[in-house]
């Protein structure tokens, strides 16, 4: 079978929500890159008690940098066809860049726990 009609079949496997499935709400991205894998920090900006902003970490995914490039492909289709259909997203930023941090930290970093 051609890799071309294995993914055409993995497009037709039904989504199946697990017993741990949750949603969160990310405006931030925190990325970590190591020799064979990515790791995504997604965190919410929010004040603290005292007023001052602060990252929330809210989940972190990680995966092969081969996933990653794959799935940076399906958010570029996704994200033009929106804008073909909508208009250009804005950037918040006048210079352009977005609120994500590149860094090369330790994945202890990533991985601390609470």
């Amino acid at each position: 079978m051609a890799e071309k009609d294995r993914v055409f079949e993995a497009s037709k496997m039904p989504h199946i929500r697990g017993a741990d499935f949750i949603s969160i709400y990310a405006n931030s991205a925190h990325i970590a890159v190591g020799f064979y894998d990515i790791s995504i920090v997604f965190s919410q900006i929010s004040p603290t008690l005292d007023g001052t902003p602060a990252f929330q970490d809210k989940a972190i995914v990680a995966m092969s940098l081969e996933h990653a490039k794959a799935l940076v492909d399906a958010l570029r289709g996704t994200i033009e066809g929106y804008e073909k259909e909508n208009g250009p997203i804005r950037s918040r930023r006048k210079d352009g860049t977005a609120d994500v941090e590149i860094t090369e930290a330790p994945r202890e970093r990533l991985m601390k726990s609470e």
